[in-house]
Order: structure tokens, then sequence, then C-alpha cells
């Protein structure tokens, strides 16, 4: 018998006498309500769609929930628990410049098309802020989502500022500033508090499952639970299958004692396949990156974002103060629709790769996760890469003119400072923000490249420059410095680079000139090689493969690069033919290494194989091993072009033909020759591969007896894997007769009798007021039939029913109700019954 499990008892948020049990799966709601009413219970609530159909939200004594969780129908139980929307504190704006926004905003990707699901508390109407899509209250079961968190700018309309602001001229810019929104409030108020409003897993649940029915393709659940629960893991698990990620807070709850180790991140967070979200802080101390000594941290976590920004509030004005992994998460959110706007056709895994992929890899795992979160040029698309001015030489802009050296564009301005000519930050009188910005490629044949920024701020401490390298700040200046000072940060040979330079002016407070300066900027390095002229000798100047080879001569010790543009989507193999040891590494646009092989090929040549995207631009750089002196000479670069075709559909499953020990999978899918199984023991468990390369019919043998199997299945063909299919599960017949187990409940609480009954009342009648069947005869009698099949092999029937209250005996006369199976008298009831 396996363990049952009653979860979250021992909470420190845990919620008097509600509970969410997990039924066995094919226990109607009828018999749920009956079971929990005989440990004097009462169901609360139930989820909206049937693959909720096994949970109920129910109120019970404490004390009977263990012989609730007893009950052979009960799977196991989870308390509820409570958690509370977290606060915020006060500080400037920087984020959209760190997470290098512009660069999928300057290619066209702003949100546009992408629907996000906010679930938070509530959303209030705000004139920089999108008309929902739709909105639902799981609370009220209402449409009203007015922002119930207490506090003056509210929790849910901050989050939706992050995301969605409108660029409109107005105070703020959300992340993803054109997409639309659905709102889903879970939280609620409690009478006398007037700093949070408060949520829990029942609510949190309903949710997440209302969001699976939407047209949604991003989550924001803006939740910290201490625990989680089988309902909230499913409905996780139904929004994956849909292909919709999941962000949630990693809460506010670090490890008092600073154990960064310790795993303190909250649900839904916790779960594998939702993100979960720490928060970074702006520092004045170099890197001029923290993590917030709050934020949640552990092996759970997943990926920093940045916390402290400006965004709308539920009084229909602007916070200056939202903070927390509350704040950090939305603006994930909206890096997650720039992603998926980019990317429209991608699982959620793979939109989660393609997050994890943007990360800057910073501190440890436990206090950042892959690292800071961000949208580098390398994860465009490749038709949408754009072209970075390439610099010849080392270059230096002192701004002595206007005729600047980079293309800088914006806000900044040309000023003077003390005799020099500078480039200063815009003049506000109030609150601002002012930003430029420029580009440029590094040559790919660069020695000790870096780039300079002499600089001297004259403000006060909470007006800020912050100078940004491809989103990592290189440059914070702020208070009143008397001299210059010079700030350096490396490069890398080939590399593109944005950098951004930002101005956050606080009100109207003053102090110096209220400005920094800028001397000058510069990109130094030295050269090595010819760095051009003949064909293939750099990145810059490769060798162009039209068709499926091309040739060229490699140099003793150099490098020889063929730039190849990818037709079609799918695997291309690539080999070289020479009479020397050669070594094959296969780059990105941005020069990232993507694979590389010495000599897989045979004869001592490499072989790549790797999977490509139509339109995609890569290098092939190859060298002698070890660049060699004497490996040199003629190269042949061969390439094996990917078939024409696609990976096969979503299948079809269904499971069917149980004995003691097996089950057989029937599967379909259009392009499918053959396919992978995987089972769980649960709905919401992990799959596990059992079988791969199979054809339909599959009998899945060696099971236990008078066991639930699910099973999801995908389809393989010569294209690669297509996606998995919905779980479908079966029962393996029971040892003892391949019977399963069968209870059929009856209380007539309606009218809708259970049909496997074939229950006829004849001259009884069903009482509603008090949910029975009764029958009034004089000198007569009334009869009731039902009948069940019953299949072979049962060792076990048994037939009960309450018969409490039933009134027996007349004026005169015998009165009794006689109970017959198969026309054999069994019972008689009579007065002393009563």
């Amino acid at each position: 018998m396996r363990n049952k499990e009653l979860r979250n008892r021992e909470c420190s948020k845990k919620i008097a006498h509600r509970y969410i049990v997990n039924f066995i799966d094919g226990v109607s709601e009828k018999e749920q309500n009956k079971i929990v009413k005989q440990f004097g219970g009462r169901v609360l609530k139930k989820f909206r769609t049937p693959a909720f159909d096994r949970f109920a939200v129910v109120h019970i004594d404490d004390a009977q929930v263990e012989q609730l969780l007893a009950h052979k129908l009960v799977e196991s139980i989870d308390q509820d628990i409570e958690a509370g929307s977290p606060s915020s504190n006060e500080v400037e704006t920087w984020g959209h410049a760190t997470a290098q926004l512009y660069n999928f905003w300057n290619a066209g990707y702003t949100g546009a098309g992408v629907k996000v699901a906010i679930i938070d508390t509530g959303v209030s109407p705000h004139p920089d802020l999108p008309t929902p899509l739709s909105t639902w209250n799981v609370v009220t079961d209402s449409t009203d989502v007015t922002d119930v968190n207490p506090s003056n700018h509210g929790h849910g309309t901050c989050s939706a500022g992050i995301i969605a602001a409108r660029s409109n001229g107005s105070f703020v810019k959300g992340v993803a500033f054109d997409s639309n929104i659905h709102v889903i409030n879970c939280y609620f108020q409690k009478a006398g508090d007037t700093q949070r409003s408060y949520t829990n897993i029942s609510y949190t649940t309903d949710a997440l499952q209302y969001a699976a029915t939407l047209d949604v393709d991003v989550v924001l659940c803006n939740v910290q639970l201490i625990a989680g629960s089988a309902s909230m893991q499913a409905a996780c698990d139904i929004l994956e299958a849909k292909g919709v990620p999941i962000l949630a807070a990693a809460g506010n709850f670090a490890d008092q004692n600073g154990d960064i180790t310790k795993d303190t991140v909250y649900y839904p967070g916790h779960y594998e396949k939702v993100v979960a979200v720490g928060a970074v802080q702006k520092s004045s101390s170099f890197p001029y990156l923290k993590r917030a000594s709050y934020s949640g941290t552990g092996p759970y976590l997943n990926i920093a974002s940045f916390t402290d920004l400006e965004t709308t509030s539920k009084s229909g004005g602007y916070s200056y103060s939202y903070s927390g992994t509350s704040c950090a998460t939305p603006f994930a959110t909206g890096v997650m629709a720039l992603l998926k706007q980019a990317y429209p056709n991608y699982s959620a895994q793979q939109l989660r790769d393609k997050l994890y992929e943007g990360a800057t890899p910073f501190g440890t795992k436990n206090e950042y996760g892959v690292g800071l979160i961000g949208l580098p040029i390398s994860l465009l698309p490749s038709n949408k890469m754009p072209s970075f001015p390439l610099l010849s030489a080392s270059t230096t802009e002192d701004f002595s003119d206007s005729n600047f050296n980079f293309n800088l564009i914006g806000d900044f301005v040309i000023g003077t400072d003390n005799g020099r000519t500078v480039l200063r930050t815009p003049a506000y009188s109030n609150t601002g923000t002012g930003i430029s910005r420029f580009t440029f490629q590094v040559p790919v044949n660069a020695v000790n490249p870096q780039i300079s920024v002499t600089h001297r701020s004259d403000c006060r401490s909470t007006d800020i420059m912050l100078v940004t390298v491809n989103g990592m700040p290189m440059t914070y200046a702020s208070n009143i410095e008397s001299n210059y000072k010079t700030d350096t940060l490396a490069l890398k040979p080939g590399g593109k680079y944005l950098v951004e330079l930002r101005w956050d002016k606080y009100e109207s407070y003053s102090a110096g000139s209220n400005a920094v300066f800028i001397d000058s900027i510069s990109v130094n390095f030295t050269t090595s090689g010819s760095g051009g002229g003949t064909p293939g000798d750099s990145i810059t100047n490769p060798i162009v493969v039209s068709g499926t080879s091309a040739n060229g001569t490699l140099l003793d010790t150099k490098d020889v690069y063929f730039k190849y543009i990818v037709p079609t989507t799918g695997s291309y193999t690539f080999t070289t033919s020479a009479s020397f040891d050669a070594y094959m590494q296969l780059l990105d646009s941005s020069q990232n290494l993507l694979a590389q092989d010495d000599d897989s090929a045979g004869n001592a040549q490499p072989k790549i194989t790797y999977t490509l995207s139509t339109g995609q631009v890569v290098y092939l750089k190859v060298y002698g091993y070890n660049h060699g002196a004497g490996k040199n000479g003629p190269i042949t670069l061969n390439i094996t072009p990917a078939s024409v075709g696609s990976v096969p559909g979503t299948p079809s499953v269904s499971v069917g033909s149980p004995t003691t020990s097996s089950l057989t999978i029937n599967m379909s899918a259009t392009g499918a020759t053959s396919f992978n199984v995987y089972r769980s023991t649960s709905a919401s468990g992990t799959y596990s591969l059992i079988a791969s390369g199979v054809t339909s019919p599959y009998m899945n043998t060696g099971l236990s007896s008078n066991t639930t199997y699910y099973y999801k299945v995908a389809g393989v063909n010569n294209y690669g894997t297509g996606a998995q299919s919905a779980y479908a599960y079966g029962t393996t017949s029971n040892s003892g007769g391949g019977v399963t187990p069968t209870t059929i409940v009856e209380d007539f609480s309606d009218s809708s009798f259970d049909p496997r009954l074939n229950l006829s009342l004849s001259g009884w009648e069903y009482d509603p007021s008090v949910g029975s069947i009764m029958a009034i005869v004089a000198e007569s009698t009334a009869s009731a039939t039902l009948s069940v099949d019953i299949p072979s092999g049962a060792t076990t029937r048994t037939l009960k029913f309450d018969y409490k209250g039933m009134i027996m005996g007349g004026s005169s006369g015998i009165n009794y109700t006689q109970v017959f199976v198969n026309g054999v008298l069994k019972h008689t009831l009579t007065d002393s019954d009563v």
C-alpha cells in the first residue's frame, strides 16, 4: 500500500480547518461531497475545469483530517496556507538599460500581440495601462479586479505597469509596452489590516487553472506561498502542456542568518517548470549590482531580475517604491513576453531556455540562478541581427564638436565644465530620466580591447549617472566630486557592444551643478595579423559558402573562416577535406561557440552536426590542430544540408487492455514513424522515458497490479522528436482476479441519480427537502429497484444503505420494509430498526 501524504500541517502560515483534498481519479463530485460529510466536513469550492475534478477545497475539523485521509478513495490532502502581498521601498529606476531591452525594442519586438495573464492583487484602471482583455476575481467569482492591496500604490497595478505601461510619453514605460493583459485577482483583504492583502493555495490554484482556460501566452503568478499542493502543481502542468511559461517570485524570505545555500524559494516558484525570479538592486560600489538581502536563495532559484523601479500606481499616479521579488518578477515576465513575440512557435521549455541563454553569469547560482536577466543581441532571431559599426582602429571621442566619432544619439548634450568641452547629463528641474546610447564592434584581430569613460559628478547622492556596456554597469557617478576619474572595462575581440548612458534625476532637490560631466569615451586596442585582405583570414572577411562546399587556404598557424547562411531549418553536417590535421569550430554571428570537433570524420578531419534555423548566419573557423606549425594548405569545407520536412505532430494516445502486470498504449501522430513513451505514477508527477523508437500498439509490462499509471508520448521521425501528448492513464487489474475496486455512492442530494445503479423508484418518491427517498403506503406495497453489473472475479460485493429516519408502522397492522437481492430476501426492517 502506498504512503498517503498529509502536507503543510507544520507550516506556520496554515489556515485552520481548510484543506485541499486530492481524491483518486473517477470519484464523482457527488461521491466527494458524501465522503467529506461522513467526517463532519463540507466542500467549500470545486475548481472550474474537468482536469481538476479530483480536487476539492473543504472545511473540516482538524482532528478529523487524518481519518478522511485514511479513506480508500482519498489519495492525499494539503492543508491550505496563507500568503500576504509584500511591501516595497523607494529608489530610482534603472532596469531597462541593465537588461539591454533596447536590443529587442530596436529590432521591433515590443510585446505586440503577446497576451500576459497577471495573477496578483488586481489591477486598477490607469491611463498608462491597456484595457484588460478580460478580468476575473477568483475570491468573489466576479469581474471586479480593483487592486485590493491596501497600500497607497497597490501591488497588482504596479506589476502591470512594469510589464505593459504604454510608451506614450508619460512617466513610465513597460518592458513589453505593446503587450496586452488578462487580469486575475487571487487576493483578499482582512478586516482592519491596512498593510497587506492575502491569498492562499486554493485561490492561487484557482487563478492558475483559470489562466489555463484563456488565450494567453505568458503567466505572471505574483504569489509567495511557503508550501505548495498537488492541485497547484497540476494547474502549472496544464499551462506547461499548453506551451505557456509561468514566472513566479522567489520570495522575500531569505535566511535571516545569511545562509545563501539554504532553500528559501517559495511556491509556485519552487516548482521545476516555473521560473523562480530573484531580486537584484543597484549599488554604489563596484560592480554596482547586488542581490537584495531579502531575495530567496538556494538550488531552486532560476534567474535574477531587477527591482526598485518606477511604475504605475492604483491611485492613477506613479510609484517610486515598487521593490522586492514582486517587482523583479513582472520585469522578467515582460522580458519573457518579448521573447514570445520573437519566437512565437516556441514551447514553454524552449522559451525558458532562451531566457536563461540571455542571462549574464553573475555571482553564485544560489544567489543569482543562471545570472542577470537580459536580452543581448545574440538572442535575436538571425534575420533581425543588427549591423554594428566596425572600428578599424582605436577611437576616442572628446566632444570637442558635435561630429561624434561614435553613433551617439539621445538626451545627453554638449556643455562645458571649468573650461572643458564635455558631454553632460540633461538638465531637469524635477524628476527625470535621460538616455543616450551608441554601438560598435571590435575587430576580430584586436588585442587587449577596452573601453574607458572619463567623468566627474557634481550632484546630489540621489541623482545618478549609470553607464552600462551590454547591460553590465561600468560607471556609477553620483555626489560631489572635485576631480575627473576614469573607469575602464575589458572587451572581447570581435565583440558587438551596446553602450547606454543613463541619467536619473530625483525630484527638485539641488546640489552642485545638478549634473555629471563626461570628458571622453575611448575604445582602445592594437591589432595582430592582416585583419583583412585575403578571403577567410578573419571573421570580418570570411569565405562565403554558396551551395554545399567552398575552398580556401589556411596559412601557417592561422585560422580560416567560412560564412554560411542557413537556407532551411534542420540538422546540418560540416566536414573538411585537407592534407593536414584540422580542427573546426561552429560559431554564431556573435562569435559564440556552438560546437567544435577534432577528427570525427576520420583521416584527422573534423565533423560537426548541428540543428540550425532558417536564415541563421554561422561561421566555421578552421585551423591546424593546436595551431601547430606546418599544419596548413588548401582546405575544402563540405556541407550536408538538412532534409526538407518537419517533426511529427502532437500525438493522440489511449491506454487499455489491462492485465495484472501490463497496459497497452495506442498512439498516432501525423508524420511519426515511431514513438517515445514516458510514464509517471501521478498526473502531475515527473514523466520518465520508458521506451524509445517503438510503434503502436506498445505493451508496457512488468507493472504492479491494481495500480494506475499515466503516460505521455512523442512522435519521432527523421526530422526530430515532436511535442509530447497530453497524459492518458490506465489501471492494471487486481491480482486476485483482475477486478479494479469500485465504490458507487448515491446520497440523494439531487434527483440526478447515479446511472450505474439503474435505479427505479416505482412507488417510492424523491424528497429534495431532506435528500432521501420515501414510500407512503396504506394496505399496499411500493417497490424501488436497482441493478448493478458486478464483474466476474470480484471477491467482495457489499450493499450498504442508510435507513435512519425511516418511519415504520401505522395505526394498525404489520408494516415493514424488505430487502431482496436477486429475488432472495436478505433483510427485513421493522419498527425496531428505526
